[in-house]
């Protein structure tokens, strides 16, 4: 049997080198941290830009939309359905914010107008379909989900006055 002495001895080499060790250890810890976060800095943060369709007009040629400014039109919280591709059954919801852009006050006024009606029919739509990808249904659609927007407002207001449609997840929802 060991004596207090060496006891102790011991204890004190295993407690020295296991501290170096710790040290070390922390210091491989903190420099893996250190580069995965230069390797994936931005990876998570960069929000995706709002998607936008573009009417065939205002992308083949800018004299064929209607006279005048660029109005925007925002459309806050639609309420729209994530569905199950396989039941049929909701999963979830989210809040799009959509923005039209019409070409011309003749065009804004006729936006004005419909956009009830606008909203109405996209929401249906919305409601049978859901928003998400085919391949991913908890992922929003964006692009499908403009042109829907945009195939819906040029056959309310007219081709010549929209100038595009961004769809967005809502940052109030």
């Amino acid at each position: 049997m060991a004596s207090g002495d060496e006891l102790k001895r011991i204890l004190r080499e295993i407690l020295g080198h296991s501290g170096v060790l710790a040290v070390v250890a922390i210091v491989i810890g903190a420099g893996a941290m250190a580069l995965l976060f230069v390797i994936f800095d931005g990876l998570f943060d960069d929000p995706r830009p709002g998607p936008e369709a573009v009417s065939e007009l205002a992308d083949s040629d800018q004299a064929a939309l209607a006279d005048g400014e660029v109005f925007p039109i925002q459309i806050r919280s639609i309420p729209a359905p994530f569905i199950s591709p396989e039941d049929g059954s909701v999963l979830g919801y989210v809040f799009l914010d959509v923005t039209l852009e019409v070409a011309g006050s003749e065009a804004r006024q006729r936006a004005k107008e419909v956009l009830d009606g606008l909203v109405m029919n996209f929401t249906e739509q919305v409601s049978e379909n859901g928003v998400g990808m085919p391949s991913r249904p908890g992922v929003v659609d964006y692009d499908r989900l403009a042109r829907m927007f945009m195939k819906l407002a040029q056959a309310e207001i007219g081709v010549p006055g929209i100038a595009r449609v961004v769809i967005q997840a809502s940052e109030e929802g």
